[in-house]
């Protein structure tokens, strides 16, 4: 009863990243970039230098999505266990680099662990932000053809793992990416972030292993003409849902509508406020109205984009109640002094829920302000 976790979980998938989120495309940049820097650290004895490179650039993950830096640690942490069991040796010098490199980024860390716990907003935020992984059976057929290559690979890098530690990081990722897409926390399939990085180089490694072993059994004219059709059917198949996004982005761009695009009407009537409204007055709209408003006009709204409400749900169902005609004077009055509305703004969308479109009830208690091409907005009188 899901969408396959390709086309709505960008962490996973780092097509979708690209394809529109700027914020986590700088996080997984940073935290790679990051990554990179750390391997420097682990070699040779001038090893400060990258070491607090890669903390500086790590803080770059953190203010672009703060809980990434749970993430960072584990994985260190993976990094650092995997190189203890390939060793047989408790990895000191990997440990001493990490803790340089992760330390800059605790005291970030801690503030954001004080706010996100004892911050009302910001906790009720938190509480309300569930992001829960689909069920293990999505990932395995999401992921399934390249963890199949990926095993050889695995094996290709456990075995240089004990001379490179940086081939340990690759196994450990892997491993530990399925406990924590299952944490019991709220985000629990953003915490997948990246992992087709270290899935991809261990899959390519894995394929690597297969062709050579192909090759050694057919002659070198056979082997070609049989390698090229599978590689390309290889890439194909796993670019569909690629493509599919790609393409579903054309042909909304070529299709105008909601939410993508907005009515000219209804970009008039946000510029109306813009202009007559006070700077940060509340605005009373349908959610989806109030998602949109606020990045045209310098006003508040009472509801707009789920998670970033506060007591999203309830404030919901009372503008649904409101537009509804569901609520008695004294409601409607308590709704308006309780959240400080300013303004009730009236469009196609609020229409859609009101009980009688053309003459709410609620209307006779405010002032009509604007009134254009079926968007009406009414003031709430002190």
């Amino acid at each position: 009863g899901a969408l396959p976790p390709e086309f709505y979980i960008p962490e996973g998938f780092t097509f979708l990243i690209l394809f529109g989120l700027p914020h986590l495309a700088l996080a997984r940049a940073a935290l790679l970039g990051g990554l990179l820097l750390f391997m420097r650290a682990l070699d040779g004895d001038d090893w400060r230098r990258p070491a607090v490179l890669a903390g500086l650039t790590w803080l770059v993950v953190g203010l672009a999505v703060p809980f990434y830096f749970g993430l960072l640690y584990a994985l260190l942490g993976a990094w650092g266990l995997a190189l203890w069991l390939r060793r047989r040796a408790f990895p000191l010098d990997f440990a001493k680099r990490a803790l340089v490199a992760a330390g800059i980024t605790v005291p970030l860390f801690a503030y954001y662990a004080v706010v996100f716990t004892t911050h009302p907003v910001f906790a009720a935020w938190s509480a309300q932000n569930q992001l829960p992984s689909p069920p293990l059976l999505h990932y395995v057929l999401a992921y399934s053809l390249l963890a199949l290559p990926a095993l050889p690979g695995a094996r290709w890098a456990w075995l240089r793992a004990r001379l490179d530690g940086r081939f340990a990081l690759l196994v450990g990722w892997v491993v530990i990416a399925l406990p924590l897409v299952y944490l019991p926390i709220n985000v629990q399939r953003r915490l997948g972030e990246a992992i087709l990085v270290p899935l991809a180089i261990l899959a390519s490694a894995g394929l690597t292993v297969w062709a050579r072993a192909w090759a050694r059994r057919q002659s070198g004219r056979a082997f070609r003409q049989r390698l090229i059709p599978a590689a390309v059917a290889l890439i194909v198949v796993t670019s569909i849902s690629s493509l599919l996004v790609w393409v579903g982005g054309f042909g909304a761009a070529q299709n105008p509508a909601r939410p993508l695009f907005h009515p000219v009407e209804e970009l008039t009537a946000f510029d109306w406020l813009n202009a007559h409204a006070p700077p940060d007055a509340v605005v009373l709209a349908n959610t989806e109205t109030g998602n949109a408003l606020p990045v045209y006009a310098n006003v508040r709204t009472y509801v707009g984009h789920g998670p970033e409400t506060l007591n999203w749900q309830a404030k919901t169902e009372q503008v649904e109640r409101f537009f509804s005609g569901g609520m008695t004077t004294e409601e409607r009055q308590a709704l308006y002094s309780d959240h400080a509305i300013r303004y009730v703004f009236y469009g196609p969308l609020e229409r859609a829920l009101a009980s009688s479109p053309d003459a709410p009830a609620w209307a006779d208690d405010l002032t009509l302000r604007y009134d254009e091409a079926g968007y009406r907005i009414y003031a709430v009188d002190d």
